[in-house]
């Protein structure tokens, strides 16, 4: 009997020297980068997979940790902790702006790390807690749907904005103007882009089979 494997299980089947080579090779294609935020993106496969956050906590335990993760990110960005442990490792570690954007990754590792309790600990925040978040899915789910394409094109549409239409000191409507349009047209791109996660998804997988 033939067993058909699907894509994902094929990449999956891929064993000593040849792994090791493809792995070598997206690496080298991500670059330092990308890679040295790898554990962020493991946090969230892990808390995705394995089901660890389906455990139920104490009621006191679940709302700390669904409130002080957040209450931890707003001190890191208001004290500016980031930006002071970037500073510092820029100066004493060799070639350290070779990560280029990435050079915040211890702060950026805490705040990946927050994050993943403040999600693993909702399942067992009080019903009336959770009830709130379930009337309000769907708006929700509709804000999450275009974060991507907003975190891919904002910086690109404010540089773009600045450099052909500066805005004055003091313009507070144009200025808010900008801040609103922005994610408005962040939200339309999403259409061709997030939304069309399963269709492009669908497509790779037929090239990647052929």
């Amino acid at each position: 009997m033939t067993v058909q494997l699907t894509t994902r299980q094929r990449l999956y089947a891929v064993r000593g020297l040849q792994r090791r080579f493809w792995l070598a090779v997206a690496a080298a294609i991500a670059g330092p980068a990308i890679l040295v935020l790898l554990p962020v993106w493991l946090m969230g496969a892990w808390l995705a997979h394995s089901g660890r956050y389906e455990t139920r906590w104490a009621i006191g335990l679940a709302c700390a940790g669904f409130v002080l993760p957040l209450m931890l990110i707003v001190l890191i960005k208001l004290n500016e902790v980031d930006t002071l442990v970037q500073s510092t490792l820029f100066q004493t570690v060799p070639a350290f702006w070779r990560i280029g954007k990435s050079q915040r990754f211890v702060t950026d590792y805490l705040i990946g790390a927050a994050l993943c309790l403040h999600i693993a600990a909702f399942s067992s925040l009080p019903a009336a807690v959770q009830a709130f978040f379930v009337r309000h899915q769907r708006a929700l789910a509709g804000l999450a749907g275009f974060s991507f394409t907003l975190y891919l094109f904002h910086r690109p549409m404010t540089q773009l904005l600045g450099h052909w239409y500066p805005q004055p000191a003091g313009a507070i409507w144009q200025t808010t103007g900008v801040a609103l349009g922005i994610p408005f047209v962040c939200w339309a791109i999403s259409f061709a882009t997030e939304k069309q996660l399963p269709r492009w998804r669908r497509g790779f997988a037929r090239l990647l089979v052929r």
